[in-house]
């Protein structure tokens, strides 16, 4: 489930609280976890409530997966809102476990980029998304993405560029 996460309704503490448990028991220390984006969604998830901004999580189970920060925004170049997923941020388990394999990997962004399309067409609406990627297996898992969605006719175009992936709806 892709969905909103806020201070105000305790899912953020939720979350940072399970990814704290994590960091634990791995013998690490959350406070050096993901230090450039987890500030970054925490502001987010702290600010006041906004239709074009938030930040969000990707959970299974009641398990937090992923989170990252998400907005919309008229931009140049483009007819119509876009919105933009940046910093993702996977569960401590992607980063400390030796259990997880690239499957498990790939299910977590596929649950993200599927929740953000889904919230572009309801809850934030867009016409157009771009999901910024951090690591060059996301950029090789993102090719893939844009390959089945510029064969879904949802999409007018797909492409990846950079470290971007870019969506146009139909």
């Amino acid at each position: 489930m892709f969905s909103r996460i806020s201070d105000r309704d305790g899912s953020w503490h939720e979350l940072i609280g399970q990814w704290e448990a994590k960091c634990e028991a791995y013998g690490e220390n959350i406070s050096d976890y993901a230090t450039a984006s987890l500030p970054l969604i925490e502001d987010a998830a702290s600010s006041s409530a906004r239709v074009s901004y938030g930040a969000f999580a990707y959970s299974e189970n009641d398990e937090y997966l992923a989170a990252c920060q998400v907005n919309t925004a008229f931009l140049p170049g483009y007819k119509g809102k876009v919105l933009r997923v940046r910093h993702i941020v996977l569960s401590p388990d992607f980063d400390f476990s030796s259990d997880i394999v690239l499957e498990d990997y790939t299910n977590v962004l596929v649950g993200v980029f599927v929740g953000a399309i889904h919230l572009a067409a309801k809850d934030m609406p867009a016409d157009h998304l771009k999901f910024h990627l951090r690591s060059p297996l996301e950029r090789e898992l993102g090719e893939y993405f844009t390959e089945a969605m510029a064969e879904d006719a949802t999409f007018t175009s797909a492409d990846i560029v950079g470290s971007w992936i870019y969506l146009s709806k139909a």
